[in-house]
């Protein structure tokens, strides 16, 4: 598996807005995903989902991880700045990388989470994450696939304060903007989120408004509650909890993005 570190998805920043590429040999199947790693935006690194990439390039997918800005460094919404730079290099870069720019898919655990839901949510010409270097308006991807998300930023919690930097009585409608809760819409891309029942972070209560919402405003939303599984569970693929999550993102994709059972290499 041929693997490129530390790609630049853009020219400002250059050392810090890096992806991994993980690159499938052959048997692709012309989808990607882009992950993006959770830590309460503070911490984390890319490399975490490193196996749940190689997985996927087994089975046919082009992968990138990448970095973001954390809130330690620079707070909302930079994170989600990055995020959009990012899709706008995966899909600018398909081509070359062998994926259909129209079959890609964000991926994320918790933090992470939070950003690959708000890359399908914020709609085109959005200010929120623009930057001068972002000349492609629409970021959204074409599928979501989550593991634990932050689905609501209207909690008390400290790390949600020390990424938005400011309380939300002070700032109610920068939550709002910032919130994926708040900004569903009918036009949604399909959405699966891996969520075990015992998770005290992001309860399975709140992702299961989350989804709901979504399915009311016309949208797929699927949660997988697993049983006995607390937060930050995705890093992996060799537990039940991690075994069960990529097989169903796995079918989840190819329905999604109607890919040939003939084109995945298994296991």
């Amino acid at each position: 598996m041929p693997v490129q570190y530390n790609v630049s998805y853009c020219t400002e920043l250059p050392e810090t807005r890096v992806l991994d590429l993980y690159l499938p040999e052959e048997n692709k199947n012309g989808a990607a995903i882009l992950f993006i790693h959770g830590g309460g935006w503070a911490k984390g690194d890319k490399e975490q989902f490193r196996d749940v990439a190689a997985w996927f390039v087994e089975h046919g997918f082009v992968c990138a991880s990448m970095k973001y800005r954390l809130s330690t460094e620079k707070p909302y919404p930079a994170a989600l700045e990055d995020a959009r730079l990012a899709m706008q290099y995966m899909r600018v870069h398909a081509n070359e990388l062998g994926f259909n720019p129209a079959k890609i898919a964000s991926a994320g655990s918790s933090a992470g989470g939070y950003l690959a839901a708000m890359l399908a949510l914020i709609q085109p010409d959005d200010k929120l994450g623009q930057t001068a270097e972002l000349v492609m308006t629409d970021t959204r991807p074409n599928a979501v696939a989550l593991y634990c998300p932050v689905t609501t930023l209207h909690v008390d919690r400290e790390f949600i304060l020390k990424f938005m930097a400011v309380p939300e009585s002070e700032a109610p409608e920068r939550y709002r903007e910032g919130s994926p809760i708040d900004r569903i819409s009918e036009d949604a891309p399909p959405f699966i989120i891996m969520q075990g029942d015992e998770d005290k972070t992001t309860p399975l209560a709140e992702v299961r408004a989350f989804a709901e919402k979504l399915m009311e405003a016309g949208s797929r939303a699927e949660v997988v509650a697993l049983p006995g599984v607390k937060h930050g569970f995705s890093y992996g693929i060799t537990s039940e909890a991690q075994q069960r999550s990529i097989q169903s993102i796995l079918a989840f994709l190819q329905n999604e993005f109607a890919l040939s059972e003939l084109s995945i290499k298994r296991r």
